[in-house]
Order: C-alpha cells, then structure tokens, then sequence
C-alpha cells in the first residue's frame, strides 16, 4: 500500500493538545503528566496552579495593595493573566464533572 500513511494510535488522555482526563484514579500519575502537559505549553503554568495565579495590583493613597481594574492594566500584565486563565482551562478540560 503505497502512499498510504502509517496508522499512529495515541490512547486516550496522551495527547499533545488535550490534558490527561482525570477519573478518579492513579492521581499523582495524573498529576506527573499534568504537569510535564503544562509546563510543554508555558513554563509558567505549574506554578500558577501549584502556588498562586497573579493579579496585578497597585497601592492606594493609604499604601495599602489593591487589585487593579481590568482598564488599568499594562501591556506586561495581560499576558500573565492571559496564563491564569490558560491554567484554569486546561485544568477544567483535565477533571471529571465529579471532580
């Protein structure tokens, strides 16, 4: 059969695109591949879901550190915000509607 292209079988949750569907079970052999799935789209995006998403913040007039409004943001910050949301994306595509 010339011509024709190898059959590639990818078993469920191996994609390069798509994360690891999580059921339930083997949770930190889930979490070992979620991470190395994150970390190949953003090295960031561990980080994020493992310590903290960022929001960018400035001080008042009482020095105290408050979250900016969306129309204050700078051209740096919305791509790191841009991450939050990429994480909490793929992590909702990953669980179970249990989950």
């Amino acid at each position: 059969m010339a011509g024709k292209a190898p059959t590639i079988f990818v078993p469920k949750g191996a994609s390069t695109n798509k994360p690891l569907s999580f059921f339930g079970k083997d949770f930190y052999y889930w979490k070992g591949r979620m991470k190395l799935f994150l970390e190949s789209k953003d090295v960031d995006l561990w980080d994020i879901i493992k310590i903290d998403s960022y929001k960018p913040t400035r001080r008042n007039q009482a020095r105290v550190e408050i979250n900016k409004p969306k129309a204050e943001w700078t051209q740096e910050e919305k791509p790191r915000v841009l991450l939050n949301s990429r994480a909490m994306f793929f992590l909702k595509c990953a669980l179970s509607e249990s989950e």
